[in-house]
């Protein structure tokens, strides 16, 4: 990873729970990719923009938190 893109990662903390939100560049356009773990189990959800990778960063730690971790939609 390039020292400069390190700088763009954005991180959700809450609960004792973190998701990472790092920009990624596919086929011309930027993505937001969530990067956390349930379970044990590393997940990676794409989200189009920032806001809605804010969004669903805080919709998952709200399951995890409540125990509903393996429910989880794509």
């Amino acid at each position: 990873m390039k020292p400069e893109a390190a700088s763009d990662v954005k991180e959700v903390k809450r609960n004792g729970i973190s998701v990472r939100i790092r920009p990624t560049n596919k086929d011309g356009a930027t993505y937001f990719v969530l990067d956390y773990r349930v379970q044990g189990k590393r997940k990676l959800v794409w989200r189009s923009t920032l806001a809605d990778a804010r969004d669903a960063a805080n919709a998952a730690i709200d399951k995890i938190t409540d125990g509903q971790g393996d429910r989880f939609q794509r």
